[in-house]
């Protein structure tokens, strides 16, 4: 299915392992089933953290190991290369119908990590599923220009399933059932 590229943006916000990340995989499986095209990255975590680039569906590690270049936030330590990679598969997104960031966090608003491709993931005609790091919602909502209008979600462990519906009714409102 080609959709009307109407622009159309959730923020997804919520504590560290609230269930971001499956909410994204979820939407994600719900646009394939409906034939939309989908793009960028979603941040998988178990006993190791990955980034998942949607659109040729590979898992690269995130982490880096202890001789690879990396950029470090926090306690975490990012392979460079394959950051790059994360922000070639947003880069490559934005012609998808739908785009998915997770996570947008301290690294982004130091104008690193996928700062460089965040204006033109805003900016694109599309739906756009940002997973924000709480602390920093509204700070990216300044910096980007975002009403706080927009659909912001705050996810709570396993109660995520009415968020779920609530997307789902609102991409069959605007995409499908015109």
């Amino acid at each position: 299915m080609k959709m009307t590229k109407k622009h159309l943006t959730f923020l997804i916000t919520g504590p560290r392992k609230s269930g971001k990340s499956t909410l994204c995989l979820d939407i994600l499986n719900y646009v394939r089933k409906l034939n939309f095209s989908a793009g960028g990255v979603i941040t998988l975590q178990n006993a190791e953290r990955w980034f998942y680039l949607i659109q040729n569906e590979q898992k690269v590690r995130f982490e880096a190991n202890n001789d690879e270049p990396s950029v470090k936030i926090g306690k975490f330590t990012i392979s460079k290369d394959h950051l790059n990679r994360a922000n070639q598969s947003i880069k490559d997104g934005c012609d998808s119908d739908f785009l998915f960031i997770d996570e947008i966090g301290l690294l982004e608003m130091n104008r690193r990590g996928y700062f460089p491709f965040l204006d033109m993931a805003v900016k694109r005609a599309g739906c756009n599923i940002f997973v924000i790091r709480e602390s920093i919602v509204n700070n990216f909502i300044d910096e980007f220009g975002y009403s706080r209008d927009n659909i912001i979600l705050r996810c709570n462990f396993s109660k995520n399933l009415p968020h779920l519906e609530q997307i789902k009714r609102k991409i069959d409102k605007e995409y499908i059932n015109k």
